[in-house]
């Protein structure tokens, strides 16, 4: 697993890599588990200059959310 921190980030403050998906972590401190997200696509977060706005167009819309915490 692989966890990244994102200040940077007005809505995510971090994200990490399961074996399952991605698990977001937002500012109100609510984490979801978007399941199936590939590899690239987290790479693809990673490197954006707009957490947020690649999280609203790529991930949000695509992959199914469950409420974790």
């Amino acid at each position: 697993m692989s966890k990244v921190n994102h200040h940077a980030s007005s809505a995510i403050k971090d994200f990490e890599k399961t074996e399952k998906g991605l698990k977001v972590t937002f500012q109100s401190g609510k984490s979801y588990l978007y399941e199936g997200v590939p590899a690239n696509v987290i790479l693809g977060l990673e490197r954006a200059e707009s957490k947020g706005r690649y999280f609203m167009a790529e991930i949000k819309p695509k992959y199914t959310a469950t409420k974790i915490a």
